[in-house]
């Protein structure tokens, strides 16, 4: 119910301010380094999804895991306070779980579609030529993460950058499972350990927006 409730609320999202397949935030556009069959291609479900689609539904997914577990962390805080509420802690964080389990698998997705589409020789020129260290110094961007955006989009490796953030939403859903364990066996909360998954949701977080950035900005 859950997933369907967060499919339904993105396509009135899109259907209401008419942003179909223009989204802002975790690789949005991306699907334009494809050729023309990027529109419309057959899943492993047999529908007929775009990759466009998917990147907006991954990102959907993600931005709620994160706000998840945002929640989580704020009630772990307040506990040290008022005690805080187990049952409300626990249901925050199998949120985070549930949804970066279904971003991954629709990363999953696509990363299947993608590798079945020809790059578009002409969006790869503009990456290549795109000047990344003026907007990086123009926006005061992270350097460390920009430049691994850079060196993905400069050689034309946008199946890289998907390959990068599928693997990444496994690491943080095999640690989030870990904080899960940890708390339920040991009646504690890791908090090491909710630093370091923090982290990870910061660092792709980035990852992807500048990926964003990067293609809503060549002309």
């Amino acid at each position: 119910m859950n997933k369907l409730k967060l499919i339904i609320t993105m396509f009135m999202f899109i259907f209401l301010t008419g942003i179909y397949l223009n989204g802002y935030f975790v690789f949005n556009t991306t699907e334009n380094t494809f050729g023309s069959n990027s529109g419309s291609d057959n899943v492993n479900d047999g529908s007929s999804t775009s990759l466009g689609q998917l990147v907006i539904e991954g990102a959907g997914y993600f931005l709620q895991s994160n706000s998840d577990y945002q929640l989580f962390l704020k009630k772990v805080e307040l506990s040290g306070i008022d005690a805080g509420n187990t049952v409300e802690i626990q249901a925050a964080l199998d949120s985070a779980i549930k949804n970066m389990e279904l971003a991954k698998e629709t990363y999953y997705k696509i990363l299947q579609l993608a590798n079945t589409l020809d790059y578009n020789p002409t969006v790869l020129e503009k990456l290549r030529y795109f000047d990344y260290n003026g907007y990086r110094e123009k926006y005061n961007l992270n350097i460390v993460i920009f430049r691994q955006v850079e060196e993905l989009l400069k050689s034309g490796d946008v199946r890289g950058c998907y390959q990068k953030c599928y693997h990444t939403f496994g690491v943080i859903l095999a640690r989030l499972r870990a904080v899960k364990a940890n708390a339920e066996t040991a009646n504690v909360t890791d908090i090491p350990a909710c630093w370091r998954v923090n982290q990870l949701y910061l660092e792709i977080e980035f990852f992807g927006q500048y990926a964003s950035e990067v293609f809503m900005n060549i002309k």
